[in-house]
């Protein structure tokens, strides 16, 4: 989501849309209080424009709240919050949620959320957390170290989730004045009572999910966010800097953003991207102090190497930057670079033909991977041995 920035009807049974990372994949396929909190690489007007805020046709349960800055003087900002189908599903459960914030007339802020609405970000938060059968990966339930602080572990499994996609103060003096975390607090809220609306009143639980605690767990609600900042917020942060000071900017602007979550109630789930909020006071994320979150190691040499690609495709949008990386990678770990481009017999015979000499048997990557580690995730077990 770009920083301060489940369920459908079969038959008259309601029951929770929990999606399968099949449903994410083609057919032919096997397989951080600042300005702007999630992440995204679209321009922060993309999602909705001009001439949809004026069209209130598809606007539903509409709610205005007014929250006043602390400043001096104090300023009131009002905030409309309404449901908006456009376009996605007829579906009561495929929902947007859309906070906009004005101030003397002028809008100033602006939020969107989904309730397991497919789009760019669900798809990026299912790829990254979900397994292909629509649950929390193992390792970030399981892993002594991809578990992160192991607060979260099979509930995201069930139930529905709230994707907060884009949260996006556009007024500057309007930032770190609480006005994003009111806008969250409203969505959440909204959200919550969104799902006790739909939600069945559990007389025929038995029948429809064989069990209360398969009805509870169905009807569970958790939020979710992938913390980010806006690219347009950010690039004029960028122009004329090095990738070194490029790098230490974005550092900044994303530990800002996750901040911002975790001062919402976000925890971060496993060691991953992601964050989630659960609903439940009595949940052990919410006893689990912002500072105490985990977060995981960052491999400058590897950011820095991605960092000084991105400003040559800048410069040159026809270079190959993946090719430009093996050709860094061949010149430096000669032995690496084998281990991705040769096939298993290629590469036993080219282990042996420099097994005395010198060229980084011990050595590792930017991404800190070993040279065994490379050739056993490439399945070439000759050249393992």
């Amino acid at each position: 989501m770009e920083m301060e920035n489940d369920g459908e009807k079969i038959a008259g049974k309601r029951v929770p849309l929990k999606r399968s990372r099949m449903d994410f994949e083609d057919d032919d396929e096997s397989t951080e209080d600042y300005s702007e909190y999630n992440r995204s690489d679209k321009d922060e007007g993309g999602w909705r424009t001009e001439n949809d805020s004026k069209d209130s046709n598809d606007e539903q349960e509409i709610e205005e709240h007014e929250y006043t800055t602390s400043d001096d003087p104090a300023r009131p900002i009002k905030i409309r919050l309404f449901l908006a189908d456009e376009g996605f599903s007829e579906s009561k459960w495929m929902k947007n949620f859309v906070a906009e914030c004005t101030c003397d007339g002028i809008t100033v802020a602006n939020a969107l959320a989904r309730m397991e609405e497919p789009s760019e970000e669900t798809c990026d938060v299912a790829f990254h957390i979900f397994d292909r059968y629509g649950t929390v990966q193992a390792k970030c339930k399981d892993h002594p170290v991809q578990r992160g602080t192991g607060i979260w572990g099979n509930e995201i499994d069930h139930g529905p989730f709230f994707l907060l996609e884009k949260l996006h103060v556009t007024a500057l003096e309007l930032r770190r004045k609480g006005l994003g975390r009111k806008v969250v607090s409203l969505l959440l809220e909204k959200a919550k009572k969104f799902l006790q609306h739909e939600r069945p009143d559990g007389e025929d639980a038995d029948l429809i999910y064989s069990s209360d605690e398969a009805f509870e767990r169905a009807w569970t609600l958790h939020a979710l966010v992938s913390p980010g900042y806006l690219t347009a917020d950010i690039e004029p942060q960028l122009k004329g800097k090095s990738a070194e000071e490029r790098l230490t900017t974005k550092y900044r602007n994303q530990s800002g953003a996750i901040d911002f979550w975790r001062s919402c109630g976000f925890r971060r789930i496993g060691a991953s991207r992601c964050f989630a909020l659960s609903f439940d006071l009595q949940h052990q994320s919410r006893a689990l102090a912002e500072v105490c979150d985990f977060d995981p190691r960052r491999s400058n040499a590897e950011d820095l190497e991605n960092e000084e690609l991105e400003m040559i495709y800048e410069a040159d949008s026809w270079t190959n930057v993946k090719e430009l990386k093996m050709e860094r990678l061949r010149d430096v770990l000669s032995l690496h670079h084998a281990s991705l481009t040769l096939t298993d017999k290629e590469l036993r015979a080219f282990f042996i033909a420099h097994a005395n000499d010198k060229i980084g048997w011990d050595r590792v990557t930017n991404s800190e991977a070993t040279l065994l580690h490379l050739t056993a995730c490439e399945i070439k077990p000759l050249s393992t041995q």
